[in-house]
């Protein structure tokens, strides 16, 4: 990142995902101490939080996510996925 970095999310305990000023969001393999980006979001968006989507609702298995939501400082959210792609843009409710 070339920014301040915001927001931080675990996936399992070798990967990690980071969101930036920079209007990047990279990948973090601990085990190969690689780092790739995601998805360079467009330059309005500036992320403040994530969270990652259980993949497995009502069930006792548990399996890595493979989407997340992105809350950013102009009040919307986005569902962003692992295949590097912005689903949608919503505005929140206040």
């Amino acid at each position: 990142h070339q920014e301040l970095v915001n927001c931080v999310g675990w996936t399992t305990t070798e990967e990690l995902y980071s969101c930036s000023d920079d209007h990047q969001i990279v990948k973090w393999n601990l085990l190969a101490s690689e780092t790739s980006q995601i998805v360079k979001l467009p330059d309005d968006i500036y992320p403040i939080d994530l969270h990652w989507f259980p993949e497995s609702l009502g069930t006792m298995k548990q399996t890595q996510a493979e989407s997340f939501v992105l809350s950013s400082s102009d009040g919307r959210f986005h569902l962003i996925s692992k295949k590097s792609s912005l689903h949608s843009r919503k505005a929140a409710d206040y």
